[in-house]
């Protein structure tokens, strides 16, 4: 029925509009707030509905983590000594003294003649050799997979590793200070730490990559997805499984579950996907549905950590990073990825000021997020608090844009990343 005016007369469409277009206005915006409200919490590290529970205090009472006595693991694909001294470069220079192993692949196991073998050495890396079909190699896995087997029995092995743990990518990943040192002042020292990617409404784990094949081999969903003001509440964050840190019981916990899942996927015919990323899918999985939580010995319950977006020692920037890169793609008319453009490379570096390789502020953060991404003085990528991020993780998304600057810190031996640093 047409509502009516006073005078008995229906109101037009066009009158309809005017009077309902306000109210719906208002609706939108209220309830908009109150989902950028929960997404500002996230930031500061209030945990979301999902994740309760899952603080904990496992930690209490211990001992700071020794950078000396603790460990990060990667696995170095087929890379040339440009990606090898941009990772252990830029971690060594920040003062790290403890163990580095690296899985290295490619003909013969290295992936690199001598001269990457002398310099790992002069590194102090311990040189793990993986040749698909090899013995103990678990080439039975696809390498995303494998993984994961390899890192437990390099642990296991491994008995000065004792404190931190870092289970990393290597290809997108550089350092700017000591991981273990910066979990232990931010007084994350929890057994096992998953770290969240931006949430912005659109990257979330009910993602097509993260949620697809969990869907069809588990029956679980992380949800619809919904635009950001029509969901009931926080969309999950996407948890990236390239980004994990723990104690060293905490993290054989984690491999554990890790493992344990990707024999049911392997032994699974549905689960079987000719896809990178699905050891994400796991990863999400294990996490959103509590598995990742354990009881030691003692009967204490653990419960494993979410650390929110730019507030840990790794800072997955991959959505800000891709954002940046392809306004710049669209600014200069090159298409993105992977065709070289001389337009875009270094295109914020003006007379050769290269520390302001991004803006500032690019305006691609989180909702409410009003902070510096970069320090215009050093060029380093910095954390909500202002500080420099401890691993920088996914620089691969920025592509051509910090050329200079990596250049310039290989050049100068990484010199922001000393532990004098603020």
């Amino acid at each position: 029925m047409t509502p009516q005016t006073n005078s008995g007369r229906r109101r037009q469409p066009r009158e309809l509009v005017a009077l309902y277009l306000p109210i719906c206005f208002v609706l939108i915006t209220l309830l908009l707030t109150a989902r950028l409200d929960g997404y500002g919490k996230r930031l500061v590290g209030v945990d979301a509905p999902w994740a309760e529970g899952s603080t904990n205090d496992a930690t209490r009472g211990a001992a700071p983590w020794r950078s000396s006595h603790s460990a990060v693991l990667a696995m170095a694909t087929i890379m040339g000594m440009d990606a090898f001294q941009t990772f252990l470069g830029s971690l060594r220079a920040t003062g790290y003294s403890g163990h580095i192993i690296l899985g290295i692949t490619g003909d013969g196991g290295w992936g690199g003649g001598e001269d990457v073998v002398d310099y790992l050495t002069s590194q102090n890396v311990t040189i793990k050799p993986y040749v698909v079909g090899s013995p103990g190699s678990y080439s039975e896995y696809k390498t995303s997979h494998a993984r994961f087997f390899l890192y437990r029995d390099w642990i296991e092995n491994c008995t000065s590793c004792t404190d931190g743990i870092m289970l990393t990518d290597f290809r997108d990943a550089y350092f700017q200070a000591d991981p273990f040192a910066t979990a232990v002042t931010l007084g994350q020292q929890y057994p096992i730490m998953v770290f969240e990617e931006l949430v912005d409404g659109v990257h979330d784990a009910t993602h097509s990559l993260t949620n697809h094949p969990v869907s069809i081999c588990r029956g679980y969903t992380f949800g619809p997805h919904q635009p950001i003001f029509l969901s009931p509440r926080p969309l999950p964050p996407v948890l990236c499984s390239g980004s994990t840190m723990g104690s060293r019981e905490g993290i054989l916990e984690y491999l554990r579950a890790m493992t344990t899942e990707i024999k049911h996927w392997k032994n699974t015919e549905k689960c079987n996907f000719d896809m990178a990323g699905d050891d994400q899918s796991i990863h999400n999985y294990l996490y959103y549905t509590n598995q990742l939580n354990y009881t030691t010995e003692k009967g204490t319950v653990v419960n494993a950590k979410a650390i929110p977006h730019r507030t840990g020692s790794i800072h997955v920037v991959g959505v800000q990073a891709d954002r940046i890169y392809r306004n710049v793609s669209e600014t200069v008319g090159c298409k993105p990825w992977p065709e070289p453009c001389p337009e875009r490379a270094n295109y914020y570096v003006k007379d050769d000021v290269w520390q302001k390789w991004i803006p500032e502020r690019p305006g691609f953060g989180a909702p409410n997020d009003t902070t510096s991404l970069l320090d215009p003085d050093t060029g380093m990528i910095l954390n909500l608090d202002g500080t420099p991020s401890a691993q920088v993780h996914q620089v691969d998304r920025f592509g051509d844009l910090p050329q200079r600057w990596f250049e310039m810190m290989s050049e100068k031996g990484w010199p922001y990343n000393k532990a004098t640093w603020p």
